[in-house]
């Protein structure tokens, strides 16, 4: 950043600058060629297309534009309400309709600069317009009359550093009745020698969907010289970026293309010299990024140079991963979900650093199992995490955001969908979450749902298990839609008084209950004062939480001996995941942070035919993958949406070259994880950037070193944002009757 103190001096006398390209360095690479068809069949290709990733990407032309009335202020512009930004026609182009007093629009540099700021604009009710960078003062401007002008600052003598920036438009007066003014778009410039009339890159004039050269058609990026267009790729193993250059217009023209990483210099792929004119003709790039591989780089298409009247075309630029497409996997008869509730994943086996000795017959079914090791919630709320598991939606879609909603009876869940199939479905919970008045198991006509205020009336792993025993007996060849959610290692605990009494610690005098526990660590955790816990204590419920995951590990094993014994197991996918809520070193607690330690998952797939068993998946994964796989295993089709990926296919090592981010949202908190990166806010708007390899308890924002990262995830979150916002579906009350408070009450559930 700058420094402030002789910044602020000298900016009373300039005002306004910005950021040049970088000259890379290095030696262009030659370009790998391209994979061939002897070196195996290439049946699938999975591309990024840089095309469509316009919006997220940063146009420099002459300075930063910032293109308002289009997509691209989403993710870079905030106002201090956070109202809707409208947009309205100018002479064919999309403006946007300033309804607040001030807005902030955050952007990066990657070299150091003088800069200038400013704006084109239609004024209305504002009759002053001022800009701030950084929080200093750069300059200000008279507004009279309503025709569209642009209104500049002067440019600056100090230079405005690498890095995010953040500037500020603030109109006057205080209040209007009419909107302030409408806003095409901002820039921030940088001073040149040029004597050509600056023409602003708008998306509108950027993209250009039907571009020609020679008969051959692309979508091109057109740019004038000199210009560049850098947008975010997580780098698959075994990409290329591959596009087609060529010049409108006559004269010659340069280009170069790179990869750019925070803190790092960024790296020629290669530079080309492009011949305009009749004759002009595309030339096909191919430049390997094995060097990148797991990395998110900014790859930057920059013109060098071009003639006065040239534009330079990228004609359809896209990140490909040839691939060979893994053999599809066989239906699955049967399918078995279990989700374990009141469990951490670093205490399971293939996670814990030693396996437990009370989770026996789980660690034998990791033989068996595809693990997930970096398997993440997009929430911390439990129903949400078992709509998205059965809808293939993340939780902005289906709506069941909180605890006082309940999933929408529009929404179709797997169970629906296998009941209509022709599945024997059955319907087994313990968890309060996953009972019909939070939405769920509505058409199932068999479920059994055992109330935690029951006591002694069975666990629901155990029904589930003589359950599928009985079905498959009855007929061996029906197809079964098994959904069962256990309370794992969540109180209240059913135990016989003299097993109760041999427990540790010896001569034990506290206050504990088994059946009470649930509502007695809700008392302790609504008082914050953990050291209310005795040792003694802290030994009991560490003693009753093992007793009760070994009973759950016996029913899940009963489960699988049912399916060995019906000799289907080959033709089953089961599924072991947890509902997303905490164990005993959260001491089960209803509203944990949202950060990655509570959102990471647990999973284990077995897949038909025991495919891939025994392999762990380092890549991330979520929810919306599982029930994808769930959807595709059962050969139907989730209702609405394409989120998700199908996880057997991610097992096979199927390269997803389009990756996005992960996203996890709770009220007005939100993380956002891309590979490495964390970007997370919270429910007060502060945010921090982690880098999970170097620090993954997140305790260093890294947001200042890397703010190509950190405006990447922004801009992918604000996309995820918009796209599910389109989607959702309208959001309906759980309904809550006596017997329900009764059992979330039990259940610790009202703190």
């Amino acid at each position: 950043m700058w420094p402030r103190t002789l910044l602020s001096t000298a900016l009373a006398v300039f005002a306004a600058g910005a950021v040049a390209c970088s000259d890379p360095t290095e030696k262009p690479t030659a370009a790998a060629p391209p994979r061939s068809p002897a070196e195996g069949a290439v049946r699938d290709r999975e591309v990024r297309k840089l095309y469509d990733l316009a919006p997220r990407c940063d146009f420099e032309h002459r300075g930063i534009l910032l293109d308002f009335g289009s997509p691209m202020i989403e993710g870079r512009v905030t106002t201090p309400e956070s109202l809707p930004i409208e947009s309205a026609e100018h002479d064919g182009a999309s403006w946007s309709i300033i309804t607040e007093r001030a807005l902030e629009a955050r952007f990066v540099t990657t070299a150091a600069s003088r800069f200038f700021v400013s704006a084109r604009l239609v004024p209305e009710g504002a009759r002053s317009i001022a800009f701030y960078l950084d929080d200093v003062h750069v300059g200000s401007s008279r507004l009279k009359g309503t025709d569209a002008r642009v209104v500049e600052t002067s440019p600056t003598e100090l230079m405005l550093d690498p890095g995010e920036h953040v500037l500020s438009v603030r109109f006057t007066p205080g209040r209007s009745q009419k909107p302030y003014a409408h806003l095409d778009w901002l820039r921030i410039g940088f001073p040149d020698d040029l004597k050509i009339t600056f023409g602003a890159p708008t998306l509108d004039d950027v993209l250009a969907p039907g571009a020609v050269l020679s008969k051959v058609p692309h979508r091109a990026l057109s740019l004038l010289a000199p210009s560049l267009v850098r947008c975010p790729v997580r780098v698959a193993a075994g990409a290329r970026l591959r596009t087609a250059v060529g010049m409108v217009g006559a004269g010659e023209g340069e280009i170069e293309i790179s990869a750019r990483s925070d803190g790092e210099a960024p790296v020629s792929l290669g530079r080309t010299t492009l011949k305009g004119g009749d004759d002009a003709t595309w030339q096909d790039l191919d430049y390997s990024l094995d060097a990148f591989a797991g990395k998110l780089v900014h790859i930057e298409l920059k013109v060098i140079s071009a003639s006065k009247s040239g534009r330079v075309l990228f004609g359809d630029p896209e990140v490909t991963v040839p691939t060979i497409a893994p053999a599809a996997l066989s239906p699955a008869q049967v399918v078995v979900v279990v989700l374990l509730g009141g469990v951490s994943r670093d205490e399971l086996p293939g996670y814990a650093d030693k396996p437990p000795p009370y989770l026996e017959r789980l660690r034998k079914l990791t033989d068996r199992a595809v693990m997930f090791k970096q398997h993440r919630a997009g929430t911390t709320v439990v129903p949400a995490t078992v709509a998205t598991l059965l809808t293939a939606l993340p939780a902005e879609v289906h709506t069941l955001t909180d605890y006082g909603a309940r999933l929408p009876a529009g929404v179709t869940t797997a169970a629906d969908a296998a009941h209509r199939a022709g599945f024997d479905v059955g319907w087994f919970s313990s968890v309060p979450y996953s009972f019909p008045a939070f939405g769920f198991a509505g058409s199932v006509r068999h479920k059994e749902l055992v109330s935690p205020v029951q006591g002694e009336g069975g666990d629901s792993l155990a029904r589930a298990g003589a359950w599928l025993e009985t079905t498959l007996e009855k007929s061996p060849e029906s197809k079964v839609f098994l959904f069962v959610h256990a309370r794992g290692g969540h109180p209240p605990w059913v135990v016989d008084q003299k097993l109760a009494d041999a427990l540790p610690p010896e001569n034990y005098t506290g206050d504990l209950s088994p059946r009470r526990a649930a509502q007695q660590l809700a008392s302790v955790r609504g008082r914050r004062k953990l050291h209310e816990l005795t040792d003694a204590d802290q030994t009991r419920l560490a003693a009753l939480y093992q007793l009760a995951l070994s009973e759950q590990d016996r029913g899940l094993g009963a489960i699988v001996d049912a399916l060995d014994e019906a000799n289907v197991f080959d033709r089953t996918l089961f599924v072991v995941t947890s509902d997303g809520s905490t164990g005993l070193n959260q001491l089960f607690s209803q509203s944990p942070p949202l950060d990655d330690r509570s959102l990471a998952l647990p999973l284990y797939i077995v897949f038909p035919g025991a495919a891939h068993a025994g392999k762990e998946v380092a890549d991330p994964t979520e929810v919306t993958d599982v029930s994808r796989t769930l959807f595709s295993a059962l050969s139907l089709t989730p209702s609405r949406g394409d989120f998700g990926r199908n996880l057997g296919q991610v097992a096979a090592g199927l390269s997803y070259a389009d990756d996005e981010p992960l996203i996890a949202r709770e009220g007005e908190a939100r993380s956002t994880r891309w590979g490495r990166w964390v970007l997370s806010r919270s429910a007060t708007k502060r945010t921090k950037l982690c880098d999970l390899f170097v620090d993954p308890t997140c305790s260093f924002d890294r947001r200042g070193q890397n703010p190509l990262a950190a405006a990447s995830l922004e801009r992918a979150f604000a996309a995820y944002d918009r796209k599910t916002s389109a989607l959702a579906v309208k959001r309906e009350p759980a309904v809550i009757d006596d017997d329900m408070l009764a059992a979330l009450h039990v259940w610790g559930a009202m703190d």
